[in-house]
């Protein structure tokens, strides 16, 4: 299995998918933190940062464990990294997830927020 995925920025200025950028925060090198950070600059690129995350958590929300450190990497970089506006749409989402009744979608959502808070500056 192949998977084309689009990790950078084109020459045209063409952002990444979010089904395709949500792999960076998988891996989560120096490279593609960078172009996290690239993009959120970029117009548009806060919301698809935000919606990449988003489909990035489902992953660990609807699976049957949670590799706690995989969400707290992600908190610990936004905290120091991300835009106010962006913080404050993970934190929204964070907190509507807190509230399942699905045990790893409140722990993931849990355990990212809980570093988050702890990481970010006040």
């Amino acid at each position: 299995m192949s998977l084309d995925l689009q990790l950078s920025i084109g020459d045209d200025g063409r952002l990444p998918r979010a089904d395709d950028l949500m792999y960076a925060f998988g891996s989560f090198r120096p490279s593609e933190r960078m172009l996290l950070s690239e993009i959120c600059r970029r117009e548009g690129g806060q919301d698809l940062v935000l919606e990449a995350f988003k489909k990035y958590m489902e992953v660990w929300a609807n699976a049957d464990w949670l590799e706690e450190y995989n969400v707290q990497k992600i908190a610990i970089w936004m905290s120091v990294n991300a835009p106010e506006e962006l913080i404050s749409d993970v934190v929204a989402l964070s907190k509507d997830n807190i509230g399942s009744e699905a045990p790893n979608r409140k722990l993931t959502y849990s355990v990212f927020l809980d570093e988050l808070v702890h990481r970010h500056k006040a």
